[in-house]
């Protein structure tokens, strides 16, 4: 850790007399006598709240499943969610092989967009299947803009988690307060369709 680094160096500068450190910066240096793990798990994992409100979030992400699907990638979520691990990548590695419920997508693989959206669709029970027209060559960001838009017209929200790459999720209308309320308490920065736009598109 750099501050606990420096304050090793301090020490050899100064002896065992080294400056005394403010109170927040104190707080921040891991135990030496903590393990790797430990001091994870410690000082950068999500709190017991945030963990709460991640698996509430998992188990409304995949409602629209069988109840006991519904739970196993919930569990599959927390599973994830490892010490020093961030939640976003605790709901994208927990959903990711589960085209019903996770659409993700490389940068560069616009072509890879609509059979992901398609099965998105299909779970939530739209039958009418998504086509991608754009009058330009398509990218990753217009592809799943335009799919944001045709959801909305069938009550749906199409939700984007940040990281690496492209990975989203659908959301019922009606549940979309909820699902944003959950996502902050877990910590989790979720992107709507202007949100998106906002980010990719400038």
């Amino acid at each position: 850790m750099v501050v606990t680094t420096l304050f090793t160096l301090l020490k050899k500068l100064f002896g065992q007399q080294a400056p005394a450190l403010p109170a927040a910066t104190a707080e921040a240096i891991p135990d030496d006598n903590l393990s790797d793990t430990q001091i994870l798990k410690e000082y950068f994992s999500p709190s017991k709240e945030a963990r709460q409100a991640l698996k509430r979030l998992a188990a409304l992400i995949t409602l629209h499943l069988a109840s006991d699907e519904s739970k196993r990638l919930t569990n599959r979520v927390m599973a994830c969610l490892q010490p020093g691990d961030s939640v976003e990548d605790a709901l994208v590695n927990g959903l990711v092989e589960d085209d019903r419920v996770l659409l993700s997508v490389d940068w560069r693989a616009a072509d890879e967009v609509a059979w992901q959206a398609n099965a998105l669709l299909r779970a939530f029970g739209v039958t009418e299947p998504w086509e991608l027209a754009l009058a330009e060559p398509a990218t990753v960001p217009r592809a799943l803009l335009a799919l944001s838009a045709w959801a909305g017209r069938h009550g749906l929200s199409l939700l984007h988690i940040g990281g690496d790459g492209y990975a989203a999720f659908l959301v019922k209308d009606a549940d979309l307060p909820v699902v944003m309320d959950l996502a902050a308490q877990a910590g989790l920065t979720l992107h709507d369709e202007a949100a998106f736009a906002r980010d990719n598109l400038a």
